[in-house]
């Protein structure tokens, strides 16, 4: 056992100066990368500092805003509303989807020509922002509303 230990010793004798040169060598790369390193990034939280305040301010008055949402009584009024319209919108959902099922079955056997007549009626209406109600502006009639929307 001493024998195998004293050729370990040898083996280790015989490369200390190299492994010394390489330890040295990567120690003082490493210390270089590391300052470059710390130099880089004290630099970009500096030059970013008026971002992360901006930020930080955006997201304090947010969470402040939020803070009273949950006790506010246009809360509680959305939630009575949404409640007293679910029905309807459900219903409408459904009744929608059952139409455009039954639309796709019986154009199935007309295959690729009925996609590209439905796809030419659903692209420009993608483009109809959502509007409210016809109710909610009274000044104008219901065909001047269409009119100005054009194909909305």
């Amino acid at each position: 056992m001493l024998a195998g230990f004293n050729q370990s010793v040898a083996i280790l004798d015989a490369n200390m100066p190299s492994l010394n040169q390489q330890t040295a060598q990567y120690s003082l790369l490493l210390g270089n990368m590391s300052s470059n390193t710390l130099a880089g990034m004290l630099g970009m939280f500096r030059t970013l500092n008026p971002v992360f305040q901006a930020f930080t301010t955006y997201l304090h008055g947010l969470t402040q805003g939020l803070a009273g949402i949950g006790a506010s009584d246009g809360l509680r009024r959305f939630g009575d509303y949404a409640l007293a319209t679910m029905p309807m919108v459900i219903s409408t959902l459904e009744s929608l989807m059952a139409g455009v099922s039954a639309l796709l079955q019986a154009l199935a056997p007309l295959g690729a020509v009925a996609m590209a007549v439905l796809k030419g009626i659903g692209t420009p209406l993608q483009g109809c922002p959502p509007t409210s109600s016809p109710s909610s502006s009274p000044a104008l009639s219901a065909p001047m509303r269409r009119s100005q929307r054009g194909l909305c």
